[in-house]
C-alpha cells in the first residue's frame, strides 16, 4: 500500500498548482494581489475569496494604487477592457471607465499606472 501511495502521490502533486512559497504572488494592498503567470507575461489581479478567483474579468493590462485605491487596465476578455478603480476599503469594483472619466476622479490622480511587470518589479 505505501509503494502504491508514493507512486501515486507525486503524480497528484504535480496535476497541482501549488505555490507553496508563494513566489508568484505579492499583496498590494491586502486582500489584493498581483498574481504572475508560469508564462511570465500574464498577470491577475486576484482578490478578496468571496469575490471569486479573478477581482478582474480579464488580465491586467497596467496597474497603479494609493492608500486605498488600485487603478487599473483590464485587458479584454471578450466583454471589453478599459479603466477600472477599486476602492480596497469597501471593496467596490467600479464598472470600465472611460479616459475622460478617469479625468474628473480627483481621488485617483495622484494614481500613475505602470506595465505589470514594473508593478511587481516595485511590490
Amino acid at each position: 500500500m505505501k509503494k502504491v501511495l508514493l507512486l501515486i502521490l507525486p503524480l497528484l502533486i504535480a496535476g497541482c498548482d501549488l505555490d507553496p512559497f508563494g513566489l508568484t504572488t505579492r499583496t498590494i494592498i491586502s486582500p489584493y494581489s498581483l498574481e504572475i503567470l508560469e508564462d511570465g507575461e500574464t498577470y491577475y489581479l486576484l482578490g478578496p475569496p468571496n469575490i471569486g478567483w479573478g477581482a478582474l474579468e480579464g488580465t491586467v493590462g497596467k496597474i497603479g494604487w494609493n492608500d486605498q485605491y488600485i487603478l487599473t487596465w483590464q485587458n479584454d476578455d471578450g466583454q471589453g477592457g478599459g479603466w477600472r478603480v477599486i476602492d480596497t476599503m469597501t471593496k467596490q469594483l467600479s464598472p470600465i471607465i472611460s479616459a475622460e472619466e478617469l479625468k474628473l476622479m480627483q481621488h485617483i490622480q495622484n494614481i500613475f499606472p505602470v506595465l505589470p511587470k514594473n508593478a511587481w518589479d516595485k511590490l
